[in-house]
């Protein structure tokens, strides 16, 4: 996998995002964020075993970008997405159309990823399901699907392995 990076986010501010859970659950996803702060990840593509209310027979999304310290407060305080997930939780992501990538905080559930839609069919709640049981299950869930191309910044690179983009490694 490769990486454009942004800043490594700092401890104390990591442990506040987090509502200073030390949980297991949550080791890769902090070793991400204290390493590279979030940025732009190759391949970014998740294909989904079940609909969830994407169009197409794939099932597929992308990832573009996991957000810095700053937007993850700034995204998880919407309150469009707090009317639909009660327990405590934060924005890790953002889909290719708006969409959230949610980790749970909830102690019953902690670490488990969630996709989140402003789509819903009630026309006040979105549409939420569980798409991985941790950051690291997630990160090994991401392909690249030709058919689908490459999706900005990496479209405009000449190759994933031109400057600023690193190979992503992680402890997993």
């Amino acid at each position: 996998m490769k990486i454009i990076p942004e800043s490594p986010t700092d401890p104390e501010t990591l442990t506040k995002i987090l509502q200073g859970n030390e949980t297991p659950s949550l080791k890769h996803y902090k070793q991400f964020m204290l390493k590279y702060g979030g940025g732009h990840i190759f391949p970014n593509t998740v294909k989904l075993k079940e609909s969830i209310i994407l169009e197409g027979p794939l099932r597929m999304f992308a990832v573009q970008y996991f957000h810095t310290a700053d937007r993850i407060e700034t995204r998880s305080g919407r309150d469009l997405i707090m009317r639909d997930f009660s327990a405590p939780f934060i924005c890790i992501a953002v889909e290719g159309g708006g969409d959230e990538i949610i980790i749970s905080l909830d102690p019953s559930d902690i670490g488990a990823i969630w996709f989140w839609s402003s789509y819903g069919t009630d026309g006040i709640h979105g549409t939420k399901r569980r798409i991985a049981d941790s950051f690291a299950h997630l990160l090994k869930s991401f392909a690249y699907y030709e058919d689908e191309g490459k999706t900005p910044p990496w479209n405009r690179m000449a190759s994933v392995d031109d400057d600023p983009a690193v190979d992503l490694v992680l402890d997993l």
